[in-house]
Parts: structure tokens; sequence; C-alpha cells
């Protein structure tokens, strides 16, 4: 009997003992109906314990794409471009596209308009503006791919037309036309019948000539036209010879000082030059006598150069043309092809 007792309690022992040893290693009750269940998981000795997650506000943002936007990246390094007087007044502004179109202009020291230069593709296109220090508008190119084309028109203050030239692809083409103020015409006769000769001459009601024509027997002739204000003083001396397509004429001011010189060679307008009313030269073009290459400056009131504007040609014909301005005190800005 008390050896049956004794294998009654081993037995209890043992069951404790392994009792002991599942919830040691579970660490929880084993259920009557079934194996233990944590969170839906047949195992939870192997589950991943969910770690708390921050506050949205507490989260760190991803990294930005820091791109640049390409309504602006279109405009980089093309403008705008700015120049000032040594005052700190604006002097000259361009801008041009991904596609080298766009503008330049210039200014007096006083803020007026001076200039108005259009580009397309980088070439000069469309109608360049210049304007007189008092406001008034002065002269009129029209340009088509880098070449004048069409009218060149000049103007007196008043508003009426002083002169008119038409080029074709770079090259006068046609009889210029000269007005005086009161859109009286200074215009020369052209004579068609061959071996023609003879002169014209014609004069206003004080006496002054501002006709002289002649033409040889050979067809080549010589013009002398002028125009005047309506107080008499000269606006436009013009001088040219037939044969060999030169010419030059000269724009005055109301006090007779220079104010546009053109010169014409082989009908290619080979130099110009612009002054203020004080004489001063303001702008300057050069060009190649065959016209294959020039260069135009613009000046400060002092000499310095404003801006400069280069036209090369390739072999194959292509024009390129380079801007470049500069502060009163010589700073240089930015080239553009």
């Amino acid at each position: 009997m008390k050896k049956f007792l004794l294998c009654i309690a081993a037995g209890y022992l043992l069951v404790f003992l392994l009792f002991l040893g599942l919830v040691k290693r579970t660490g929880r009750m084993p259920l009557k109906d079934g194996p233990a269940l944590s969170h839906g998981l047949k195992n939870p000795s192997t589950r991943k314990i969910p770690q708390p997650s921050r506050k949205d506000s507490e989260k760190i943002p991803a990294p930005k794409d820091f791109k640049k936007d390409p309504e602006l990246e279109k405009f980089k390094n093309t403008g705008p471009i700015e120049t000032f007087y040594k005052s700190g007044r604006l002097s000259s502004e361009w801008v041009l596209d991904e596609k080298k179109s766009g503008f330049f202009k210039t200014y007096f020291q006083d803020g007026k308009p001076w200039q108005e230069f259009l580009f397309q593709g980088g070439l000069p296109q469309g109608e360049w503006k210049t304007f007189a220090p008092d406001g008034s508008f002065f002269l009129d190119e029209t340009f088509d791919a880098g070449e004048r084309e069409g009218s060149v028109s000049a103007h007196y203050a008043s508003g009426g037309t002083l002169a008119s030239f038409v080029f074709t692809r770079g090259i006068l083409s046609g009889t210029p036309q000269f007005w005086s103020e009161d859109a009286r015409p200074a215009q020369a006769p052209v004579l068609s019948a061959a071996g023609s000769a003879g002169y014209f001459k014609a004069y206003d009601e004080q006496g002054r000539e501002y006709v002289h024509w002649q033409q040889g027997a050979s067809g080549d002739t010589e013009s002398k036209l002028s125009a005047h204000y309506l107080t008499g003083a000269v606006s436009l001396e013009w001088v040219w010879n037939n044969q060999a397509q030169e010419g030059k004429a000269v724009f005055l001011g109301p006090q007779g000082q220079r104010r546009l010189e053109y010169v014409f060679h082989q009908g290619h307008l080979t130099e110009g030059r612009l002054y203020s009313d004080s004489g001063t030269l303001l702008t300057q073009l050069q060009t190649s006598p065959d016209g294959l290459t020039a260069e135009a400056k613009g000046f400060y009131p002092g000499g310095e150069i404003l801006w400069t504007l280069q036209r090369l040609t390739s072999e194959k014909g292509q024009r390129v043309y380079a801007l470049k301005t500069f502060w009163e005190d010589q700073r240089t800005t930015q080239a553009r092809p």
C-alpha cells in the first residue's frame, strides 16, 4: 500500500513538472479547446511584434526632387540682361529665348527709348526702330533673316517722311525717295531712251536748288538732291552715281548739325553713322564691300561702347550674329551668338 501511494505521488510530480516546463516555454496557459492563439497567428513564438508608428506630424518627409522649372530654364543665360549708366539708370536690356528669338532695347540717359531691335533664330528680323532724344520716331528699318528687306525710312520730328530706301536681300534697289518737311518730293527724273544725255534742275520758291540731275550718253547718271525743313534749312543731301551704284546720304538737323550718314558701295550699305544733337557719335555701322561681314556699335554720350553687333558669313552663306553689351563703366556682359 505504501508502495502504491509513492507511485501515484511520483506520477503527479512528473505531470506537474511537465506543466511548468510548458508554461515556461510558451509564456501562457494551454487552452483546453486547441492550440495557443495570439493575434490570429498559429505559431505565436515566431510572430513579429508590431512597433508603434510615428504620428503623421512626426514623419520624416521624403527628399524632394528639386528639378528646375522648365519655363525658367529655357531663359537660362538669355536674359533679361541689363546694362546701366554710371548714374544707375538702365541703358540697355535684351531677352532671347531658347530659339534665340527676342528683343534688344537701348535707352537715353533720361529713360526715353532709343533703339528697339528684334531677333528671330539669332538673326535680325522684323522692324528695327530708332528714336530721337526728344522722343520722336526717327528711323525705321525692316529685316528678314538677317538682311535688310523692304523699306528703310527716316522721319521728321513733325511726323512726315524724310527719306525712303528700298532694299532687296541687303542691296539697295530702285530709286530712293526724299521729301521736304512740307511733303514736296525731291525726286530726280529717269530717262529711258538709250543714248539720252542732259541735265535737270529744280528750285523752290526761294530759289534754292533741291534737285540736280545729269545723265551722260552712256546712260551713266549722277544725282544731287536735297530736301528742306519748313524754315528753309537743308534736311537731307543725297549724291548718287548710277553706274557705280555708289552714293552718300547726309541727314541734317534743324540747326544744320549732322544726324545720320549713309554710304553705299555697289548697292551695299557699307557705312552708317548716327549722331546726337550735340554732334557726338551714337551708333556706327561698317560693312565689307561684298556685304558678307559687318559690325555695328552703339556708344554712351562719353564715347564708351554700349553694345556691339557682329555679323559673319560662312562659306555656305550662313549668317551668324553675336551681340555684346557693356555698362558705362565698361563692365562686359554676356555675348550671344
